[in-house]
């Protein structure tokens, strides 16, 4: 039953239109990196982009580049699909215009608006999710607090949920979803990822 409502929710994705937005606004896809636990350490953004295909080739560390003319439907496609190839582990980029990510993955990726549209955080831990291991931030970045309205999921973390208060209060949505809901929409001060 899941697989067939991950499909349906696939065809309606892609069967919609881009979301043009007003002259003069400029999209803000940024990368932070989550903490070990232990390290008690908010987390911090690494690094923004003025394009949602230039912060996934930095945050594969080259691994993976969208095409920028495609929809953003089309590009999450391409990222899904270049996914199942991506080293566990991926190889740094040098260079002047990116900066590494070093051996970090992409753990999801929150977006401000539903449908996977708008600005973008992707975060990036030491490694996916497993058994053993689960990510967490107990605050959001200051610029992404109250923001989310969807996310994407990836490394092994298919359990993640969004809290309403810092430190993981109040109300709490699993979203790897297109929508988080009328209750949590732009809600979000904490999270926290799982392998299930």
């Amino acid at each position: 039953m899941g697989a067939v409502i991950v499909a349906a929710a696939a065809v309606a994705l892609s069967s919609l239109p881009a979301l043009a937005l007003p002259t003069g606004v400029v999209e803000r896809h940024c990368v932070a990196r989550l903490f070990p636990q232990t390290a008690m350490k908010a987390p911090e953004i690494v690094k923004c982009f003025d394009s949602f295909a230039a912060s996934v080739y930095f945050s594969t560390n080259g691994a993976v580049l969208l095409d920028p003319s495609a929809s953003r439907a089309a590009q999450l496609e391409q990222l899904d699909a270049a996914k199942v190839g991506v080293p566990p582990v991926p190889v740094p980029v040098g260079g002047a215009d990116f900066d590494t990510i070093g051996a970090d993955v992409q753990v999801g990726i929150d977006f401000s608006d539903y449908h996977y549209q708008g600005n973008s955080l992707t975060w990036m831990a030491p490694s996916g999710c497993s058994s053993t291991v689960h990510w967490a931030t107990p605050t959001m970045p200051a610029t992404w607090n109250d923001v989310v309205s969807s996310a994407r999921a990836y490394s092994g973390c298919t359990t993640w949920l969004h809290y309403q208060d810092e430190n993981y209060g109040g109300d709490v949505a699993t979203c790897t979803c297109y929508y988080i809901g009328d209750a949590m929409n732009d809600q979000t001060s904490s999270e926290e990822w799982y392998s299930s």
